[in-house]
């Protein structure tokens, strides 16, 4: 079975930013979240071969949904669960190129900010590595799908 859940869960966390704005429309308008109907409309992508990945859902702190759909590995049939580790791809990219430039915009963040201020327990080698640096490619960190751990089980 896949290990623990990894900082992505690359597509399920995409289709639930996509996802969550819809199905958001309807569960901000009803006094108790529909989650059957969140299912079934998760589950309807899938049956139209539209989507495979997992659907977390949560309001005020409370998980409402966090399901797995589809195989998450379809060479080897492993099914999607919301404890699959996901290796973080292209279609994390756009949403970080998104969010950075909002979260400065805002104050909430400068690209010019260490690293380490939002992760105080990130390796000494990153002791200056920037924000900017991570968007431009240019930290110095390596591919974090390089490493043994990150690679799919059985592969």
């Amino acid at each position: 079975m896949p290990k623990s859940r990894g900082w992505f869960r690359s597509f399920g966390l995409a289709f639930a930013a996509v996802a969550g704005g819809w199905m958001a429309a309807g569960v901000a308008q009803a006094a108790q979240p529909d989650v059957a109907r969140m299912d079934q409309i998760a589950q309807s992508c899938v049956t139209n071969h539209q989507f495979m990945g997992t659907v977390p859902v949560a309001q005020n702190g409370k998980i409402l949904l966090d399901k797995g759909y589809g195989d998450a590995d379809l060479e080897w049939q492993i099914p999607n669960a919301p404890e699959v580790k996901f290796r973080p791809g292209s279609m994390t990219r756009q949403f970080t190129a998104a969010s950075i430039p909002l979260l400065e915009q805002r104050g909430r963040l400068s690209t010019d900010d260490l690293v380490k201020k939002y992760m105080p327990d990130a390796p000494a080698a990153w002791d200056t590595i920037t924000i900017y640096n991570v968007l431009t490619h240019t930290s110095g960190i390596p591919s974090l799908t390089s490493f043994p751990d990150q690679q799919p089980e059985g592969k």
